[in-house]
């Protein structure tokens, strides 16, 4: 009947405490309320008190007990009130001697006042009685809930670390939360609005033209509001309560189920290095159609980098070429953030070289530039290189180019490198305890190693350069 008033005052996260507590408290509020009907029950019927039988307590009709006490004169309704003041301030003087009990048994009568009594004793006060209410003092509101969430999400960037793209990303998915519930102070969005921003993003139009947004975009949008909005409460206490963490997107369908990206086989491996792009195009802005330029340039190679060196669309922007003791290496350590892993060095293997790849990244390096840059960088490289694929007549949506990263990890599974120097170079955390020891440092002997061991699964000599 209390509800959260009740659960609030046992004051212990341990439950056989919170056991007796409880026991304890509704103990002495049972007693309050048996009294009370001894009291009312007795005027009613006009006996002492002590005379009241337990057939005459049995919960009668509500309606008859209405019209009971609504008969009562102004007198017996002035007794009432005195007899339940004084039973009330009974209580409080003894809970008051129970040291243990104090701030237990005053929150329950406090709870009880403001409740007004609910359930019979709401049916005394209200027609009986007028107990003057009492109201419990309201908690002070943090100043920064009264502040909507785009406000706020400066401090929600500075209490971690994050990379730009996804800053930008919870950013957008605030504005989104915003613009369709309206820019609501903190305190003021509930479960409602949660549930209402998932029902837009299920019903947007999806890419591609889908008929509605993928699983994994509305999980994501709606992640990044239940991520602030769980930040507001437990870590920055602005919030009593974590709003919308309940709410959930859909279930994927059979079709999302499936397995998201997978690695080319070799036939796709062979369509996209035997494209107009690798072979002979109409232009710079005609990639995909036949014709007799040639361009060695930044995305001639960004293909054959991801394919021979296994990195991630997001990783090679601005990435660098280093040496390991005489080894040529693509430097991602401080590009491959993605993990604690993705800060590696991957050397370059022959194949890759003999194409003209060290080459042209010493004249971009020289030049004082990065090996593949954009505007917006791996976005650009993303949509660019996926566009590519689609024009070319791959158009399975699980084949992006990163799967290229995949076919990579085949090629390092079927070179037989053990698993420590596989993950060391592919950026992945070991499985056991023993492999995660001195990983940070790729050895010259693990680097002359997998150029030993790994080679393409596919035919480049075309792409040679002489």
């Amino acid at each position: 009947m209390l509800g959260t008033h009740v659960v609030k005052t046992l004051r212990t996260t341990d439950r056989r405490i919170g056991q007796t507590r409880g026991a304890l408290f509704r103990a002495r509020i049972s007693n309050i309320f048996d009294i009370m009907k001894h009291e009312t029950r007795a005027t009613i019927l006009g006996i002492p008190i002590d005379e009241v039988r337990k057939e005459d307590l049995v919960r009668c009709d509500r309606v008859r007990l209405l019209a009971d006490i609504d008969a009562l004169t102004q007198e017996q309704r002035k007794l009432l009130q005195t007899r339940f003041k004084f039973l009330i301030e009974r209580a409080e003087r003894d809970v008051a001697d129970e040291q243990d009990a104090l701030d237990l048994s005053v929150d329950a009568l406090d709870a009880l006042k403001s409740a007004k009594m609910a359930g019979a004793l709401e049916v005394y006060q209200r027609r009986a009685v007028e107990v003057a209410p009492v109201h419990q003092p309201a908690k002070k509101l943090d100043p920064r809930a009264s502040k909507s969430l785009s406000e706020l999400l400066d401090a929600y960037f500075s209490d971690r670390s994050m990379t730009p793209k996804s800053e930008a990303e919870m950013r957008v998915s605030v504005r989104d939360f915003e613009r369709e519930i309206g820019q609501k102070p903190l305190h003021e969005i509930d479960n409602t609005d949660v549930t209402k921003f998932k029902s837009w993003l299920q019903e947007k139009p999806g890419r591609a033209g889908r008929p509605q947004s993928a699983h994994a975009t509305v999980a994501k949008s709606l992640g990044h509001i239940k991520t602030v909005l769980k930040w507001s409460a437990n870590e920055a206490g602005i919030l009593d309560v974590a709003v919308g963490q309940n709410v959930q997107p859909r279930k994927k369908t059979r079709e999302e189920k499936e397995p998201q990206k997978l690695a080319f086989n070799n036939e796709k491996l062979v369509k996209i290095f035997q494209s107009p792009l690798f072979t002979g195009c109409q232009s710079r802005s005609r990639l995909n159609i036949k014709g007799p330029y040639h361009f060695r340039d930044d995305k001639f190679y960004f293909f054959l980098t991801c394919y021979l060196t296994g990195a991630r669309v997001e990783e090679l922007p601005e990435a660098t070429i280093t040496s390991l003791d005489g080894i040529m290496c693509l430097d991602l350590t401080t590009t491959g953030t993605k993990t604690l892993a993705g800060a590696r060095l991957v050397p370059i293997l022959p194949e890759l070289e003999r194409t003209g790849f060290l080459r042209w990244a010493n004249q971009r390096i020289t030049q004082g530039g990065k090996l593949f840059v954009g505007k917006h960088a791996s976005d650009d490289w993303s949509k660019a290189t996926n566009r590519y694929i689609d024009q070319i007549g791959i158009d399975d949506r699980r084949l992006t180019t990163y799967s290229l990263r995949h076919s990579f990890r085949q090629l390092l599974r079927n070179s037989k490198l053990n698993i420590e120097t596989m993950d060391k170079i592919f950026g992945h955390e070991g499985d056991s305890v023993g492999s995660n020891y001195g990983r940070q440092t790729l050895t010259k002997e693990e680097a002359q190693n997998f150029l030993d061991a790994v080679k393409s699964s596919i035919d480049l000599k075309h792409l040679y350069q002489k």
